[in-house]
C-alpha cells in the first residue's frame, strides 16, 4: 500500500475515533439530564442507543456557525432551558446530522418514538410523534433552511394519511425519510468534502434492509476488502458482516413487534433469500424464533401494517 493511502487511512481512523468520543460524551450528558428530570425510559433507551453508536467526526460540527435567529442557536445560548426534552432531541439530531452521522440520527429517532409508544407514556402517542416531527423541522430550518418548506409539506401530508393513530413502524420510516432529506441537503452544501468510511456507515444506516457485501462495499470505496475489513473493525468494534447483519436484525425486531407482516415477507424485505436462514440467525441474536419474539414483544399499536421498507432506490456509496 502506498504512503498516501496509509496516511489517508490513518487520518480517517483518527478522525472517526475522535468523533465517537465527542458524540458519546454529548449523549452521556443528555442521559444525565434525563435521569435528573425523571426521564428514566428515555435514559435507558439512549443508553442502549449509545452502545451501538456510529462514528461522528466532531470537526464538522465545530466548524459550523449557527444562524443566530434560529431556535437551536437561541437554545445553545440559553443552557438554562436544557431540561426541555424536545429541545434536547432537536439538539442531538442537529449535532448528528451536521456531523453526517445518520446512524446516530436513527438512534435518536428510535429513542423518541420508543418513548412515544411506551405503554404508560407521559404524553399520548400522537403528541410524541408530532414532537419528533417538529424537532426535525426545527433542525431543517436551522441547518437546511432551503429544505424546510418541503419538509413541512411532507409532514402535513403524512399526518393526513396517518390520522389520529400513527403506527410505530410507519412513524420510524417517516422520520428516517425526513432525516435523509436533511442529510442530503447538508451534503449538497459540502461539495469539497472527502469521501471516507462514514459514507459507508451512513449508507448502511440509510438502507438497513440491504445485505451489502464486503466485496461490494470495498469496490465502491476503491479499497481492497482486506483493508476495509481491518479499518471497519478498528472504528466500529464489529466485523463488517456482523455490523450489517445487526442492522438488518434490529429492523426485523421492529417489524415483528410493530406490524402484522408475515415472517416470510419480513425475511424477503430484509434481503434474506430463505426464511429458514432468517429464522436461524434471528434466533442466534435474540434466543427465540421470530414468531416467539412477536408474541413477547408485540407493539401497543396492533393495527395491521403491511408496508415494506423501500428497497428500490439504494443510495450510492460515496467513494
Amino acid at each position: 500500500m502506498g504512503r498516501r493511502r496509509v496516511q489517508a487511512a490513518a487520518q480517517t481512523l483518527l478522525g472517526l475515533r475522535a468523533g465517537v468520543e465527542g458524540y458519546s460524551g454529548k449523549l452521556r450528558l443528555f442521559l444525565s439530564d434525563d435521569q435528573a428530570s425523571g426521564g428514566v425510559a428515555q435514559s435507558q433507551a439512549r443508553g442502549a442507543a449509545l452502545r451501538g453508536l456510529s462514528v461522528v467526526p466532531t470537526d464538522i460540527v465545530a466548524g459550523f456557525t449557527p444562524n443566530p435567529n434560529t431556535s437551536s442557536a437561541r437554545a445553545a445560548d440559553d443552557e438554562a432551558d436544557s431540561d426541555a426534552p424536545a429541545s434536547d432531541s432537536a439538539d442531538i439530531l442537529r449535532t448528528a446530522l451536521l456531523a453526517e452521522d445518520f446512524a446516530g440520527t436513527v438512534a435518536e429517532i428510535s429513542v423518541q418514538l420508543q418513548a412515544a409508544f411506551d405503554p404508560v407514556p407521559s404524553t399520548d402517542v400522537l403528541e410524541g410523534v408530532q414532537a419528533l416531527d417538529e424537532a426535525l423541522l426545527a433542525v431543517a430550518r436551522d441547518i437546511a433552511p432551503r429544505l424546510a418548506p418541503h419538509l413541512e409539506e411532507t409532514i402535513v401530508q403524512h399526518r393526513r394519511g396517518a390520522g389520529a393513530h400513527p403506527g410505530r413502524y410507519t412513524s420510524q420510516l417517516h422520520a428516517e425519510r425526513l432525516a435523509t432529506l436533511i442529510l442530503d441537503e447538508v451534503l449538497r452544501t459540502r461539495p469539497q468534502r472527502q469521501h471516507n468510511l462514514r459514507d459507508l456507515i451512513n449508507d448502511i444506516a440509510r438502507n438497513p434492509a440491504r445485505a451489502l457485501s464486503l466485496t461490494e462495499a470495498a469496490r465502491k470505496l476503491h479499497w481492497s476488502p482486506g483493508h476495509l475489513s481491518k479499518l471497519f473493525k478498528s472504528v466500529t468494534g464489529d466485523t463488517f458482516v456482523s455490523y450489517v447483519m445487526s442492522r438488518r436484525l434490529e429492523r426485523a425486531e421492529l417489524m415483528l413487534a410493530s406490524t402484522q407482516m408475515p415472517v416470510g415477507e419480513i425475511a424477503t424485505t430484509l434481503d434474506f433469500s430463505q426464511v429458514n436462514y432468517f429464522s436461524r440467525v434471528f434466533r442466534s441474536r435474540t434466543g427465540m424464533s421470530p414468531s416467539e419474539y412477536r408474541r413477547q414483544h408485540s407493539s401497543f399499536d396492533r393495527r395491521p401494517l403491511h408496508e415494506a421498507i423501500p428497497t428500490g432506490h439504494f443510495s450510492r456509496l460515496r467513494a
